[in-house]
């Protein structure tokens, strides 16, 4: 075997070593977006699973809750200000899934979900003054847009 040869078997080698390397860093970003998505699902769940044990761990507070939702403008300033950051906690977990569905994260059949269960709520009078009053200001702007797109396409079904 001559050089030229050796040269050429050489060159053939690196690249099927190229070329296993790229198939390998592929099957490792695959699995790396499976693990993302089940975490962003698990996050979302235990954020939503967290608010639900607080709103029912006491009659207060599933009270407090409920009449926020009916009428916020009835609570009291204190009252106000627990039914904020209750709400604030709920859709934190929302907004966690929208946002790893715009990344790619998150399955669509979980977004839809969250985005029905964000209609449930904007169907609410006092959810909506809660919106509008504490809510937009406290979530970011994509998120802000995603509500807001909601709100109004539940507007126009209650027309």
């Amino acid at each position: 075997m001559d050089l030229t040869q050796l040269a050429n078997l050489g060159e053939f080698i690196g690249g099927v070593a190229v070329l296993v390397t790229l198939v390998y860093l592929a099957l490792q970003v695959r699995q790396s977006n499976t693990w993302n998505r089940q975490q962003g699902f698990r996050d979302a769940q235990g954020r939503t699973i967290d608010w639900v044990e607080h709103v029912t761990s006491t009659k207060e507070i599933a009270h407090l809750y409920n009449t926020g939702c009916a009428d916020y403008e009835a609570l009291d300033d204190d009252d106000r200000f627990r039914f904020n950051w209750i709400q604030t906690r709920r859709w934190a977990a929302f907004e966690l899934v929208v946002d790893y569905h715009e990344g790619g994260s998150m399955k669509d059949e979980i977004l839809l979900i969250v985005e029905s269960y964000l209609r449930q709520d904007l169907s609410k009078p006092g959810i909506r003054r809660w919106w509008s009053d504490w809510g937009r200001a406290t979530f970011a702007s994509d998120f802000r847009q995603h509500v807001d797109r909601l709100s109004r396409e539940a507007q126009e079904e209650r027309s």
